[in-house]
């Protein structure tokens, strides 16, 4: 935060909203971001609900914090409420950013979904992820993913570190 100091990503969004969130994390990776899709947990189940399920590998037995889902390893086809478990899961050697790799994972299932979808399902999908999503957006994002070629993801290279009560 400009004359402030650090706070985590999630801090950032609830200080500056959206266009704060995209300024911060661009003056921190020094990559430029447009915008971010902003989304709970009642959003990502109920946008999963308007498609097939996602199919995904588990590779190590996950449990939800709530005890409602338990997924052994293997490839699995998930609902909505195992979906949420999978990207929400953090009980492993690497912890957070173990988490971050499997959500990468899970985006490119995801991507692969959206990029068979038809116009107007996609449209349900994003407005019910993200209600202020413009409809150029939307018509854009599903421009960009029909058809899809290729998808890469990856985390910014870094480190571990800790510093002022917050870990990065």
């Amino acid at each position: 935060i400009p004359h402030s100091g650090y706070t985590k990503i999630n801090g950032m969004y609830l200080l500056r909203h959206r266009r704060g969130l995209a300024e911060a994390v661009s003056n921190l990776t020094g990559i430029h971001v447009d915008d971010v899709l902003v989304l709970d947990f009642a959003r990502f189940r109920q946008a999963l609900h308007l498609v097939p399920g996602i199919l995904f590998k588990v590779d190590r037995p996950m449990r939800a914090p709530e005890g409602d889902v338990s997924l052994a390893p293997g490839t699995h086809v998930l609902s909505p409420t195992e979906a949420l478990t999978v990207v929400r899961f953090r009980h492993e050697p690497l912890g957070d950013i173990g988490r971050v790799h499997r959500q990468e994972r899970f985006m490119r299932s995801a991507v692969q979904l959206a990029s068979r979808l038809p116009f107007g399902i996609f449209r349900r999908v994003m407005l019910t992820l993200d209600p202020q999503l413009s409809g150029r957006d939307i018509f854009l994002s599903y421009e960009m993913v029909h058809p899809l070629l290729q998808y890469h993801a990856h985390s910014v290279p870094g480190n571990f570190s800790t510093g002022q009560e917050v870990s990065y």
